[in-house]
């Protein structure tokens, strides 16, 4: 049975930036490496999509040494390989550094006694973060994460959010939306920070706010208050 989403260690090491990172390429090291998940295919069968994870060395290693110093593997997704049906290579997801926090698939519709494809399945989302934005070192969960979209084939990749802390989002009305509950992103303390709603359209690529949720969270605190 697919499952529509998954998710990864809550707290990986992440992607090394910064100062450490400058400093071992001035000394030609090499602090980080990378390893792949095997190849998985996609829901409409179209193809396989292969994970590819961040791993740190325990040892500083020299970039042109081939030692088998150890290293251990937190599991952060940071790109994504696509290949056809013959494992033709597509396309990379990104082309650049990257923490991919969440990944969501369409839900299949289709009753579970058929074994066909549901059409309406035509996107992947993403939680990323492409900056360091705490500025610890390290590009990781704890940094600022914008949803994406992109095409099953990790084609078309937009940018849905931007400014926000996403809380939680799926698919909905046969995969044409994405509901999506978020914060908004301020240095304000979390405890009072309102949860705030939204719904985007696929198809015209459009974001709507709906303010009337957030107009009966109100009228709801102000007869608390009374």
């Amino acid at each position: 049975e697919w499952i529509g989403s998954f998710n990864y260690n809550p707290e990986p090491s992440g992607i090394i930036v910064g100062e450490e990172l400058d400093s071992a390429i001035n000394n030609n090291l090499a602090l980080q490496g990378i390893e792949y998940g095997d190849p998985e295919s996609l829901p409409d069968s179209s193809g396989s999509y292969m994970n590819v994870f961040v791993k740190t060395y325990q040892k500083q290693r020299g970039k042109l040494s081939f030692s088998s110093d150890g290293y251990y593997s937190n599991q952060l997704i940071i790109n994504l390989l696509f290949f056809d049906k013959e494992y033709n290579f597509v396309r990379r997801l990104l082309d650049k550094k990257a923490s991919i926090g969440q990944i969501e698939f369409g839900k299949n519709l289709m009753p579970k006694n058929l074994k066909e494809i549901d059409p309406s399945i035509k996107n992947i989302l993403y939680l990323i973060a492409f900056e360091d934005t705490n500025e610890d070192g390290l590009l990781d969960s704890y940094d600022d994460h914008d949803l994406y979209i992109s095409d099953l084939d990790g084609g078309n990749l937009k940018k849905i959010t931007d400014t926000v802390e996403v809380e939680r989002f799926y698919f909905q009305n046969r995969n044409s939306e994405i509901f999506i509950s978020y914060k908004e992103r301020t240095d304000e303390r979390e405890e009072y920070k309102r949860l705030k709603f939204a719904i985007y359209d696929i198809e015209s690529y459009s974001l709507k706010k709906l303010d009337q949720i957030e107009k009966a969270m109100d009228d709801m605190e102000e007869l608390l208050s009374q």
